[in-house]
């Protein structure tokens, strides 16, 4: 998975690309979102069908942290652990452990 920042480079990347919206970060310059951009073979074929459902549920995810629903995030995250071959697992984990006081 690689990570970059800011909408713009998002959006010009989605075309070709699953791009899912991480958490956002204060540059210095003002706040900028991270995003992942996943690998060609992030996504199972068996997961295809499914891409946009899992891709909103991640959303609403980052969505929920957004809003400190942090008992959402935590239940999105336990039917998101996994998928996209695991590339985002380290991510939910990070976001799981500080919710949890970990």
């Amino acid at each position: 998975m690689q990570i970059i920042f800011g909408s713009e480079n998002a959006e010009l990347l989605r075309n070709r690309h699953v791009v899912l919206e991480l958490e956002a970060f204060d540059m210095g310059q003002g706040t900028k979102a991270a995003y992942c951009v996943l690998p060609q073979d992030a996504i199972p074929v068996e997961q295809l069908a499914d891409l946009a459902r899992l891709q909103r549920l991640h959303q609403g995810v980052v969505d929920a942290l957004k809003r400190g629903d942090n008992a959402l995030v935590l239940e999105g995250i336990q039917h998101l652990r996994g998928k996209f071959k695991g590339e985002l697992d380290s991510f939910y984990d990070i976001i799981s452990e500080r919710l949890q006081g970990k």
